[in-house]
């Protein structure tokens, strides 16, 4: 029979294999995240000036999951960070980027799944015809009548 250390090794290897399992498979979504982040290529109007987080925010809402999860939206704005804030933040930003919104652009929140970007916005300020050839004109949204626009891509890195 096995002494009690050596059951208890035995249980703390397991623990130890399924909590390495689950860091790869977190890895991997984040990974997937951040490239998902990275493909979405938002048309934002300067004269909303959003903030660098506003802009990450409606960068994130312009995905292509219906409803954007504060997971999802905390891993854009603070990636790999090792502080933190509370998850709290995000409605606090949410609210900002609402009272900066046109009233024609709706975020709406999903009790206990997140928020969503209502579809003719999302439509109108992502880039959504992917495969369409588009003029720099066009990128930038003049050629569709427009306002000049910014990249999400563009304000991160500066301070908010």
């Amino acid at each position: 029979m096995a002494a009690p250390t050596d059951k208890l090794i035995a249980q703390l290897r397991a623990k130890i294999a399924e909590l390495e399992y689950k860091a790869y498979r977190l890895e991997l979504e984040n990974d997937a995240l951040k490239e998902a982040q990275r493909s979405i290529k938002p048309r934002i109007p300067l004269e909303w000036k959003l903030t660098p987080l506003e802009a990450t925010l409606f960068a994130c809402l312009l995905g292509k999951p219906a409803v954007t999860t504060k997971k999802t939206i905390m891993a854009a704005m603070y990636g790999d960070r090792a502080n933190v804030p509370m998850p709290k933040i995000i409605d606090i930003i949410v609210h900002q980027l609402r009272k900066k919104l046109p009233p024609e652009v709706r975020v709406t929140t999903i009790y206990g799944q997140g928020f969503v970007l209502d579809p003719v916005s999302k439509a109108r300020y992502s880039d959504a015809g992917e495969g369409r050839k588009e003029s720099p004109e066009d990128l930038f949204g003049q050629a569709r009548g427009l306002p000049v626009l910014a990249s999400a891509d563009g304000l991160r890195g500066q301070n908010s």
